[in-house]
């Protein structure tokens, strides 16, 4: 009965492991958006940090750009907030 019990926990664990591994994946996966769309936004940052190919480009300044970069940060929130386990 023991070796039953060990064994049912012992999987419900790897169970667990890889849940929270695809969580991990998820969430480095959300990191490497944002630090994507931030190079690609910013090119002036992206030159200071030394992320390749952003530093023969200028920033832009235009209202259209700010309105765009409204929408883009709240979708990385929503992303976010769709891993975060509610209770």
């Amino acid at each position: 009965m023991f070796k039953i019990i060990t064994i049912v926990l012992a999987a419900l664990s790897i169970q667990s492991a890889f849940a929270m591994q695809s969580e991990q994946e998820k969430l480095n996966s959300l990191y490497d958006e944002i630090w994507q769309y931030t190079m690609i936004t910013s090119p002036t940052y992206a030159t200071y940090v030394g992320y390749p190919g952003q530093n023969g480009r200028w920033p832009d300044p235009s209202t259209r750009r700010l309105e765009r970069m409204k929408i883009r940060p709240k979708a990385f929130c929503e992303s976010f907030a769709q891993l975060i386990p509610v209770s």
